[in-house]
């Protein structure tokens, strides 16, 4: 509840300074974006065989990444003697 008014009051000066910046600010966003309908090997000027060979790549990095991250470490007996004393 503590979080309401100026969670609120943020959506509020948002909008307000959104609306009030629409005109000037979308033009020059709009024309920076301006890219028409291709795709990000285009965009990259690469060969679509290497930029999907690149996205595997590092999507099993970042799994055995995360793997290696989620492995539980080893408790030795002494360190769980230790524990069990306290």
């Amino acid at each position: 509840m503590d979080y309401l008014i100026p969670g609120g009051l943020g959506f509020l000066a948002g909008g307000v300074i959104f609306g009030a910046t629409y005109q000037s600010v979308f033009l020059k966003i709009s024309n920076i974006g301006s890219y028409g309908q291709q795709t990000l090997e285009e965009l990259f000027h690469v060969n679509h065989w290497l930029f999907i060979a690149l996205f595997v790549l590092c999507t099993l990095v970042f799994y055995v990444g995360s793997k290696i991250a989620e492995k539980p470490k080893e408790v030795s007996a002494k360190q769980v003697k230790d524990l069990n004393m306290n």
